[in-house]
């Protein structure tokens, strides 16, 4: 009986602590969070130590203050800050499915940077079960040439509304304080021609005009050329008819004809003055 009695009152206990967790309403909250070099749960570094001076010490420098986490139907997003981005490569990210369980590597996504120390603090993006259960950055550190690991635990208690140095997907920018245009005036704006468009239509309209049949006072009329004007510059064109051509050779053969009998009356008038 008094098993289950216990067993009873730590579901109770569970269960509460479920609904203090996920009772919080959808939304951006910037908390508080404790790190150590050494896993909470084991008391012992990812190497298997019991204490690291080194690591203690980089880890008191690398992570910024605040601590991003956004919860929005059901799904819990959490964004860290890890400085030193001149030193470090190769980041993972690790989570917990369950307290007291392995750390998994999750996806991440990088929203954004701030200043840290004197270095670059880089903002790291990814999704976790709960907020509750540990986070475990990884790493490798460029001048030590090893592998570092440590740990995160968020204080959802402190949590206030807001995103700090962070950048958000649940709080939207502000909006631009530049005026919006009625539709009508963009339009008038977007139709109004300027002085050089204004300019270029009435060339063409010059050109257009002198390159009209209609328009060229000079079609269908007689004994005349006709011109065609292309940027202010004037090409005469012939007009060549059948009926001018056939004008042309009987004028030549007229003319030859003329010359050689006036040549045939001087011959014959020569002729009667010398005898």
């Amino acid at each position: 009986m008094k098993k289950v009695f216990s067993v009873l009152i730590g579901v109770m206990l569970f269960a509460f602590s479920y609904n203090t967790v996920y009772a919080i309403e959808d939304g951006a909250y910037t908390v508080n969070r404790t790190s150590s070099y050494n896993n909470p749960d084991t008391g012992l570094t990812a190497r298997g130590e019991t204490s690291n001076a080194t690591g203690n010490n980089m880890v008191a420098n690398i992570l910024a203050a605040d601590v991003l986490v956004e919860i929005s139907e059901g799904r819990t997003f959490v964004t860290i800050g890890l400085g030193m981005e001149s030193a470090i490569r190769n980041v993972a990210m690790q989570i917990q499915e369950h307290a007291g369980g392995p750390f998994l590597i999750v996806p991440h996504t990088i929203t954004g940077t701030s200043a840290l120390n004197d270095d670059t603090c880089v903002h790291y993006r990814f999704e976790v079960v709960s907020p509750e259960l540990i986070i475990a950055p990884r790493f490798i550190v460029d001048g030590m040439g090893m592998e570092l690991e440590f740990y995160v635990t968020l204080d959802m208690n402190s949590r206030t509304q807001g995103s700090s140095i962070f950048l958000s997907e649940m709080v939207q920018a502000p909006a631009s304080d530049e005026e919006e245009l009625p539709e009508e005036e963009i339009e008038e704006q977007e139709e109004e021609p300027t002085e050089q468009e204004l300019a270029m239509e009435e060339r063409l309209e010059r050109r257009m005009l002198f390159m009209d049949p209609e328009a060229d006072p000079l079609i269908g009329t007689s004994g005349l050329s006709t011109h065609v004007f292309i940027r202010s510059e004037m090409v005469e064109e012939p007009e060549a008819t059948s009926s001018n051509l056939w004008l042309y050779i009987t004028a030549g053969v007229v003319g030859v004809g003329v010359l050689a009998g006036g040549y045939l009356i001087y011959r014959k008038k020569k002729r009667g003055d010398v005898s």
